[in-house]
């Protein structure tokens, strides 16, 4: 649930931003650092982001590192500079589509098929990840066999 609700304050941060009708959004340093600290646990607990690779934990970490030095000293993010203001915009909107497709190719997908030969039903578990890489290894198996060149009978 925290991590749902950290990814609703991160995107209602940027969709509040960009709204013209509403009020601007008042993001201290601390309520970002807050955030910051939140999403650092999360990618170091090897399960919520499971499927991020090294760099792009490292990129998430240097973006999040980027943003905190635009608003350190800063009160509202309309006393930044429009430069700055929309650099740390699309560094925001970098980060939430990273968090968004690590934790979606981390998800836990679980079928249970029936074993051949037997009604023993077997429960086999895979993050959506693995299961895109099963299925693209499976894809290029098949076209490298139909490629190769039928053997000759002697």
């Amino acid at each position: 649930m925290s991590k749902t609700l950290l990814m609703i304050l991160l995107l209602g941060f940027s969709s509040a931003a960009s709204a013209t009708a509403e009020p601007a959004v008042s993001v201290t340093e601390g309520s970002f650092a807050a955030q910051a600290r939140a999403i650092e646990k999360s990618l170091a607990d090897g399960k919520t982001y499971a499927e991020m690779s090294r760099a792009e934990r490292d990129e998430v970490r240097t973006l999040l590192g980027r943003m905190a030095n635009r608003l350190e000293g800063v009160q509202n993010v309309e006393e930044l500079p429009e430069d700055d203001r929309l650099e740390l915009f699309n560094d925001q909107e970098r980060v939430n589509a990273m968090l968004v497709k690590g934790y979606a190719d981390s998800r836990l997908v679980c079928d249970k098929r029936g074993r051949t030969g037997t009604h023993f039903r077997e429960t086999k578990c895979q993050t959506v990840a693995e299961r895109r890489r099963r299925a693209e290894a499976d894809q290029n198996s098949m076209r490298a066999l139909q490629r190769s060149p039928v053997p000759q009978s002697n």
